[in-house]
């Protein structure tokens, strides 16, 4: 009935479950782009991010 054991215990439980159980996402975003030919191959992140529209530093 040690409280700071149990709550040590329950953070292990935690972190180990949280590494280990597969999740399965709720949604997939679709990725659509349109442009024009003359850009070449576009390569789009399956994320749906627009990070490809940044300038290179």
């Amino acid at each position: 009935m040690n409280q700071q054991k149990r709550k040590e215990l329950t953070s292990q439980a935690q972190k180990i479950l949280a590494e280990d159980l597969p999740y399965i996402p709720l949604w997939y975003a679709d990725v659509v782009s349109v442009h024009r030919r003359t850009l070449g191959d576009l390569t789009l992140s399956p994320t749906g991010d627009h990070e490809f529209l940044a300038a290179p530093l």
